[in-house]
């Protein structure tokens, strides 16, 4: 009898056996047992079954949502590492690059102490600053390396937001020996002709004067501006 428990549960048997069936687990307390532990196996697998069903419908829309959530995050850091370039590149060209001053830019101041003459270059707008670039340097047929210390350049650079204001002007220096002779920037003694001269390279001007003229007062009111 105990074979046909199986098929009997999974509605198998025919109709003349069945009511043998359901007799015999009447009488047979070891058979109804076994036929009752049969039942439960089958109810918990089907269960089981149900259950993970029940877990995929629930789980396929929080993965389709991680699924968006995470597309989200990339985009956002997409965007957050664009912003962060075109302000990188936007600061860099506001503030990592000088410009060539112009004469209205620049405001230029004559000083003598001694036999040092001084010319500083002061901004006339306080969201600048200046600073000074020298000439290039030569190399004549020996081999010896020269600084053209008399042509200059000032350059402007746009002060940085909340940046101590630690920089304005920039100074230009010349040492008189007397009248007639400088030492140079190259640390040459140099006997004036009255030719010499200091040429001031602005953007779309140039603003020169002659060294010798330096050494006096009125020279130098000539070059201030």
């Amino acid at each position: 009898m105990g074979d046909l428990l199986p098929s009997y549960m999974d509605g198998l048997t025919s109709e003349e056996s069945n009511p043998a069936v359901e007799e015999h687990l009447k009488e047979c307390e070891i058979c109804r047992a076994y036929f009752q532990a049969m039942k439960e196996a089958v109810a918990s697998e089907r269960y089981v079954e149900k259950s993970r069903e029940e877990i995929q419908k629930e789980v396929h829309p929080l993965k389709k949502i991680e699924r968006e959530t995470r597309k989200r995050i990339v985009i956002a850091v997409f965007a957050v590492l664009l912003t962060v370039g075109i302000l990188g590149t936007l600061y860099e060209s506001l503030y990592g690059t000088g410009t060539q001053a112009s004469a209205e830019d620049v405001k230029i101041a004559c000083s003598k102490i001694g036999d040092f003459v001084t010319i500083e270059f002061l901004p006339t707008d306080d969201s600048y600053y200046i600073e000074i670039w020298g000439g290039a340097y030569s190399t004549d047929e020996n081999g010896k390396e020269t600084y053209e210390w008399n042509k200059i350049q000032p350059v402007k650079w746009r002060t940085k937001p909340f940046e101590t204001r630690n920089k304005t002007g920039a100074h230009w220096g010349l040492q008189f020996l007397d009248e007639d002779s400088i030492v140079d920037q190259n640390g040459e003694t140099i006997q004036l002709t009255g030719e010499e001269s200091l040429e001031i390279e602005f953007a779309g001007e140039s603003k020169g004067v002659k060294i010798a003229e330096l050494y006096t007062e009125e020279g130098r009111e000539t070059l201030e501006r």
